[in-house]
């Protein structure tokens, strides 16, 4: 499987689109929350989240945390 970010289609990238981990980051504002890394890139999922691609609870969803406990204590 192919990913539209270039650098996740390298054989030697440790984040393709099938291998994409949960991490937490400071981006921007300096406030830590969810991501995910793909390719060379952070993607801020309570940024996707507050734009409605990712379903949430909005103002006070897990993907705003500053750690993963919330949101891998929903499970799948």
């Amino acid at each position: 499987m192919n990913s539209w970010i270039e650098s996740a289609n390298n054989p030697l990238c440790h984040f393709p689109v099938q291998n994409i981990p949960f991490g937490i980051a400071a981006i921007n504002d300096g406030n830590p929350r969810c991501v995910s890394a793909i390719g060379d890139f952070v993607v801020d999922l309570s940024l996707l989240e507050a734009k409605g691609l990712l379903p949430g609870s909005g103002k006070n969803s897990v993907l705003r945390n500053p750690a993963l406990n919330s949101f891998m204590e929903l499970g799948t």
